[in-house]
């Protein structure tokens, strides 16, 4: 994973790949996600993101590899509705 990673950072590799990747290994291992990339359908049957690790900085996160806002990801991929107000640290 950190192969996939570094060649992220090095714009050597797809960062969409390595959060996806990386956000997968996460859910499946029953952990929080980190940039929002997987998702799961809700009591309602609507899509919606698996839980993300402090998501008052997901935006933060993903600025840093290169990806656009989760709220303008998630309403192009599966019409939902992100409300959670962004911080920096």
């Amino acid at each position: 994973m950190e192969r996939v990673k570094t060649a992220c950072l090095t714009n050597e590799g797809s960062c969409m790949e390595y959060a996806k990747i990386n956000d997968r290994i996460l859910v499946n291992t029953n952990q929080l996600q980190d940039f929002g990339m997987q998702f799961r359908y809700d009591k309602n049957r609507d899509m919606e993101p698996f839980p993300i690790k402090d998501p008052e900085y997901v935006d933060q996160r993903r600025a840093a590899i290169g990806l656009e806002p989760l709220k303008e990801y998630l309403k192009r991929k599966i019409n939902y509705d992100w409300t959670v107000e962004q911080k920096k640290k």
